[in-house]
């Protein structure tokens, strides 16, 4: 089942960016993917149409937070999904973002994007 939604995957880890990226696939998502905040920032400022962002929080360089926070000034409504391994977040996530705690199955994913994408 197609969904008209654009997501970009930010995951410096190749593995876990295809895996995701193919999950959200699997799931009728149109998927893209970055393996670093700056190569998101680079796709985004050449107007990438996206919906939703998926970002790892621990990456080099910069948080997933902090990316979203510099994307969200340019792109008001974008909806933010932060993938982590630890249970509590160091930065303060915007209320209306999520958290997405790691490893996470497609059946998570899918409903957590379901729950963002419904309102």
């Amino acid at each position: 089942m197609p969904h008209n939604i654009d997501i970009l995957v930010v995951d410096d880890d190749p593995l876990l960016r295809l895996g995701i990226v193919s999950m959200l696939q699997d799931l009728g998502y149109r998927a893209m993917a970055a393996q670093d905040p700056m190569r998101a920032l680079h796709m985004l400022h050449k107007d990438l149409a996206v919906d939703l962002l998926i970002t790892d929080y621990s990456m080099p360089g910069m948080t997933g937070v902090d990316l979203a926070h510099r994307i969200a000034q340019q792109r008001p409504g974008l909806l933010v999904l932060i993938m982590t391994g630890h249970q509590q977040l160091e930065d303060d996530l915007d209320p209306d973002w999520r958290k997405l705690t790691k490893p996470f199955t497609e059946a998570e994913l899918r409903e957590e994007i379901e729950s963002m994408t419904s309102t």
